[in-house]
């Protein structure tokens, strides 16, 4: 095997070594972006819950249903 033989298959094989290390490297970070939104979902679920409750005490105050004061006020 000449030198440039053995230039050209050193190039493949480290091409295929820097592939598979991005590769790695990608599915790790999906595993952080799935951790992410995971926590994501159980922050806005605890958000939603919250909002649901300040809604249920507005609604028992009688305050809900009106957007703008009516002409008496």
């Amino acid at each position: 095997m000449n030198a440039e033989a053995l230039t050209i298959v050193a190039t493949g094989i480290a091409l295929a070594a820097l592939n598979v290390g991005l590769i790695a490297w990608l599915r790790s970070d999906f595993a952080d972006v799935k951790r992410g939104q995971s926590r994501l979902e159980d922050r806005l679920g605890a958000v939603e819950r919250e909002q649901t409750r300040t809604a249920g005490l507005l609604e028992g105050l009688g305050l809900t249903g009106r957007a703008e004061p009516s002409a008496g006020d």
